[in-house]
């Protein structure tokens, strides 16, 4: 058998031959490896040829980590408006009077219909699950998802309800037929 294998920065390639392949040639890991390979060998010409490269599984683990967190996380930033704010093609409730300034920041945000609000929780201003139950719990709204939207005060949109249409903002539910503390519904008209 016969191959060229091409050394670090040198220029050219060096043939080998004989009867073990660089598949059958494990280093003591059970990997593969050049330098265990039959190979001829010159004295190398910068130190790094001297031995192969090979990440330590702790090494190998925090490279995963690291990739698998920037590609996450910024999924979860572009859909999320804690601290008083919300995002277009969304509506935002908030557990707090006037969007939760000044209070503990628990949040949601919508892009579809709920029927019943007692199936979700509130988020907390760092995405993280509050386990603080929406339902009969929202003080606050805004609306950015591009049409009117309707706050009801029980599960399957029933009861008191107040509507509130695209761009608007009511910062104290007290003051609304739905009541402060008492939807328990939410039905977004365009979708």
């Amino acid at each position: 058998m016969t191959g060229l294998v091409r050394l670090g920065r040198r220029s050219g390639t060096r043939p080998f031959s004989g009867a073990r392949s660089l598949a059958g040639s494990a280093g003591h890991h059970g990997s593969p490896s050049i330098r265990h390979a039959a190979l001829p060998r010159s004295k190398p010409t910068h130190r790094s040829e001297e031995r192969p490269v090979r990440l330590s599984k702790k090494a190998a683990g925090i490279v995963a980590a690291v990739t698998l967190f920037t590609v996450a996380a910024p999924a979860a930033a572009a859909v999320a408006s804690p601290r008083s704010t919300c995002y277009g093609g969304r509506v935002c409730l908030y557990a707090g009077y006037d969007y939760n300034r000044g209070q503990v920041d628990h949040w949601r945000d919508f892009v579809q219909d709920d029927s019943n609000l007692a199936d979700n929780n509130w988020l907390n201003w760092d995405f993280s699950n509050s386990w603080r139950s929406m339902d009969n719990d929202t003080s606050s709204v805004r609306n950015r998802i591009g049409c009117s939207t309707t706050l009801w005060q029980h599960p399957g949109f029933t009861g008191s309800h107040s509507t509130f249409t695209h761009n608007s903002n009511d910062g104290m539910l007290a003051n609304n037929a739905v009541g402060n503390n008492r939807a328990s519904s939410l039905d977004i008209w365009c979708r």
